[in-house]
């Protein structure tokens, strides 16, 4: 399973959606900070990135849940809120 998620490079001015390391947008490359799941928020996240990740359907349908000892994935409609 490929590392997937938000995250926010040192110098970006706004959060991006990575996925293997490399933004949907293509500004960065080889990230490998912290990363979290969810949608995007419009006012704040990058509009490329937000854009490419609610048209692709598997993007917006896995949620990454990171544990101290593992990274499992689940399907939306599995997750409980």
């Amino acid at each position: 399973m490929s590392a997937q998620g938000w995250g926010w490079p040192l110098r970006a001015s706004k959060p991006h959606f990575f996925s293997d390391g490399t933004s949907l947008c293509g500004k960065w490359d080889l990230y490998g900070g912290p990363l979290e799941s969810g949608r995007a928020r419009k006012e704040h996240d990058c509009q490329r990135c937000a854009k490419a990740f609610n048209k692709n359907p598997v993007l917006s349908d896995v949620v990454i849940v990171s544990t101290p000892t593992a990274v499992t994935c689940s399907q939306r409609s599995e997750v409980r809120h």
